[in-house]
C-alpha cells in the first residue's frame, strides 16, 4: 500500500481551514499546520479547491465520495471527528457537533438532546429556521427508507422518536459500539430540513435540495466546472467559518488537478484527501524542497470483490488460489511503507492484524502462481475459466493500469478476465446493489473504524454476497464488545479466519 503525503503551499494553514469548517470526509482534515504562519486566524479571502462533480446531490441514494464531500461543506452531523492541528493523524476521536450531549440508557437505545439556536441557510424552501428534533427524526427516516448509500445496513436503525422539540430518541435491532462514530461520518447522516423533505420526496439530486447548518451555503453550481460555496452568515459556532468562500473546481484528471496545483492554481493538494501520492510526490519535493509535509497511511484498501455464492467462487480452493496469483510485493524507494491489508487495512493500526500474524493462513497472501495453479486443478479447473470483472478505470491512470496488472496476473494461471468498465455513475450503482457476475475490482470507502471492514464485508446484504455463520458470528460479536482489547482479539480472531476463506 502505497504512502501518501500532505502538503500546504504557505497560502492557507491548516488552522485557518479546520477552524473554519465542520468537514469530516477529508476535505481539510490532513493537511499539516505550516510552521511559517502565524497561528492567529485571520478572516476573509476564498479558498480554491480541486473538486469532482457530485453524482447527483442527494446524500442517502449513493455512496460516492463525489456526493459527500461536496455535502460536507453545507451540511452538519450529530457527532463529527475532532480536528485540529494538535490531533495526530489516524486519531478519530468522537465529539458532539449538533448534539450538546446524549445519554445511552441500554445497549440499543441513545437519546440525544439537540443545540439549541442552530439555523438552517437562509434559502428556500426553509428560510433560515432554528434546527429541531423533528428535523432529525425525519432525516434518519429518510436514511432508513432510500435505496443507494449502503450505510443504512451498518446502523441497523430500528426506531427514531421526538421526545420534545430539542430531544431526540434513536433505537437500534441490536448493539454496536461504533454507532456514535458513524453518526460521525461524512457519508451517514447529513442532517435536512423538514420543508426540503416534504418539496422533494423522491429524489435530492438537485443543487436546490442543498439547504443544511454547515458553516457554507452552496451558491452556484455549474456542472463539471464549478461550485461556489458561501459563508453561512449565522453559523452556529461563533465566529467561524474564517474563509468567506470556497471555490470548488471539478477536475476529474489527476493530471490535470495536479498541473494547477504546481500552478498556484489550487490551494489544497489536489488528491484524495487533499494529499499527494506516489510518484507526484518525489516531484513535488524536488520543486519545493522547502514544503512541509508529513506521510501516513490511508484507511482504505483496493480489493476483489467475488460472487462467492456461485461457481466457482463458492469453492475455497478457487478464492485462495485468486489470493495466491496477486504480486502484491512492492518495489523502488517506497517498498519500506508498503504494507499488506488484511481484513483490516494497514491504515488502522490499532486494529490491523499484519500478514506475519496470520498463522498457517498467511501462505495466501504470498506470491505463489504454481500453487494457485494447483489450486485450481484440484478445484476442478485445471485449464483455469474464464470470468466477467466489472471495473471503473477512471479514478487515476495509476488505477487504470493496476486494473491491467491484476487481468494479467490471473490470466498467468488460466483465469482469462473480460474487463467490464463502467462509467463511474453506473459502476457505483452497481455496486451499491450488489449487482455485477463473476468479479469487481474496486476501491474500498476509507472507513475510520474497523466496522465498516469488518461488519459491511461478512455480514449481510456484503459486496462478495458472503454467507458465512462463523465469520458473521464474529463481526457480530465486535460490535457488542466495550472491552477495547477484547474487542481487538475477536477482530484478529475474524482477521486469521477471514484470511483462510479468502472471500
Amino acid at each position: 500500500m502505497a504512502k501518501q503525503y500532505m502538503f500546504e503551499q504557505g497560502r492557507l494553514s491548516r488552522r485557518h481551514f479546520l477552524q473554519s469548517s465542520a468537514v469530516t470526509l477529508g476535505v481539510a482534515s490532513t493537511l499539516p499546520l505550516s510552521t511559517s504562519l502565524a497561528d492567529t486566524p485571520q478572516a476573509g479571502g476564498k479558498a480554491r479547491i480541486r473538486g469532482w462533480d457530485p453524482v447527483g446531490w442527494d446524500p442517502f441514494r449513493t455512496l460516492s465520495y463525489r456526493t459527500h464531500v461536496a455535502l460536507s461543506f453545507t451540511h452538519n452531523r450529530l457527532f463529527r471527528y475532532k480536528s485540529g492541528p494538535d490531533v495526530e493523524i489516524g486519531t478519530m476521536i468522537v465529539e458532539p457537533d449538533l448534539v450538546e450531549r446524549w445519554e445511552e440508557p441500554s445497549d440499543t437505545q441513545y437519546i440525544f438532546h439537540l443545540r439549541q439556536g442552530v439555523l438552517f441557510h437562509d434559502k428556500p424552501p426553509v428560510g433560515g429556521r432554528e434546527m429541531v428534533a423533528e428535523d432529525v427524526k425525519l432525516t434518519f427516516e429518510r436514511f432508513m427508507t432510500q435505496k443507494g448509500n449502503g450505510n443504512r445496513r451498518l446502523l441497523d436503525i430500528a426506531d427514531v422518536k421526538v421526545l420534545d422539540k430539542y430531544t431526540v430518541q434513536v433505537a437500534l435491532n441490536s448493539p454496536n459500539v461504533w454507532f456514535l462514530d458513524y453518526l460521525a461520518e461524512a457519508s451517514t447522516i447529513p442532517i435536512l430540513a423538514k420543508e426540503v423533505i416534504d418539496k422533494y420526496p423522491k429524489s435530492l439530486k438537485k443543487p436546490e435540495t442543498v439547504v443544511g447548518t454547515g458553516p457554507w451555503m452552496l451558491d452556484s453550481y455549474t456542472p463539471k466546472v464549478e461550485a461556489i460555496f458561501k459563508k453561512h452568515p449565522h453559523y452556529f459556532r461563533q465566529g467561524m467559518p474564517y474563509i468567506d468562500e470556497i471555490h470548488y473546481l471539478m477536475m476529474a484528471d489527476n493530471a490535470t488537478a495536479g498541473a494547477a496545483y504546481m500552478a498556484g492554481k489550487l490551494d489544497l493538494a489536489p488528491g484524495f484527501r487533499h494529499t499527494i501520492s506516489g510518484p507526484a510526490f518525489r516531484s513535488f519535493r524536488e520543486k519545493h524542497p522547502d514544503w512541509y509535509y508529513k506521510g501516513f497511511r490511508p484507511s482504505g484498501m483496493s480489493y476483489l470483490a467475488m460472487r462467492s455464492d456461485q461457481a466457482p467462487f463458492d469453492d475455497v480452493r478457487v478464492r485462495q488460489a485468486i489470493s495466491m496469483a496477486m504480486n502484491r510485493k512492492g518495489s523502488g524507494q517506497y517498498e519500506k511503507w508498503r504494507r499488506e491489508n488484511t481484513a483490516v487495512p494497514a491504515g488502522l493500526k490499532d486494529w490491523h492484524l499484519p500478514v506475519d500474524q496470520l498463522g498457517d493462513a498467511a501462505k495466501y497472501y504470498q506470491y505463489n502462481p504454481d500453487e494457485a495453479k494447483r489450486l485450481l486443478s484440484e478445484a476442478g479447473h485445471p485449464n483455469g475459466f474464464e470470468t466477467p470483472m466489472l471495473v471503473h478505470s477512471g479514478y487515476s491512470t495509476r488505477w487504470g493500469d493496476y486494473i491491467e496488472r491484476v487481468a494479467g496476473w490471473l490470466g498467468d494461471v488460466g483465469i482469462k478476465v473480460s474487463i467490464i468498465d463502467k462509467e463511474y455513475g453506473a459502476y457505483i450503482r452497481l455496486l451499491t446493489r450488489l449487482k455485477y457476475d463473476g468479479m469487481a475490482m474496486l476501491l474500498s470507502k476509507p472507513y475510520v473504524t474497523p466496522d465498516g471492514f469488518v461488519y459491511g464485508r461478512y455480514a449481510k446484504n456484503n459486496l462478495s454476497h458472503i454467507d458465512d455463520a462463523e465469520l458473521r458470528e464474529l463481526a457480530v460479536a465486535q460490535r457488542r464488545e466495550k472491552d477495547v482489547k477484547k474487542r481487538k482479539a475477536v477482530i484478529d480472531q475474524l482477521s486469521r479466519l477471514a484470511a483462510e476463506k479468502q472471500y
